[in-house]
């Protein structure tokens, strides 16, 4: 009966864990907005996990300029994710040549060095 109950939730954490990435950005944001998914645990857990090279879905979406309204809204509805967001340690990582414009939009959003 509890997998029962929990299992829409499980369908709606599925659903915009798989639209958090760039190509998916406005798809994500929809989900948030005009579903009403909520950003809890699962969604924090996948944006701030690292892979094998240390890099993050939550990198992925920051270094993104088309991600910067779904990234405004992750930080709105969840503090952790807004503090690794503007975080020294995500600056340094998008510090680079390639990312540089949004290593700017960081310092922007008031990132601390």
């Amino acid at each position: 009966m509890m997998l029962a109950a929990r299992q829409p939730k499980l369908r709606e954490d599925f659903d915009l864990i798989g639209a958090l990435s760039p190509d998916k950005a406005t798809t994500a944001l929809a989900l948030i907005e005009d579903a009403g998914l909520k950003v809890d645990l699962a969604v924090r857990e996948h944006l701030l996990a690292k892979n094998d090279k240390g890099k993050s879905p939550l990198q992925t979406l920051v270094a993104s300029p088309q991600c910067d309204a779904l990234v405004d809204k992750l930080c709105a509805e969840d503090a952790a994710i807004k503090a690794a967001a503007v975080s020294p340690e995500m600056f340094l990582a998008l510090a680079k040549p390639g990312t540089a414009a949004a290593a700017l939009r960081l310092i922007e959003k008031g990132v601390e060095l």
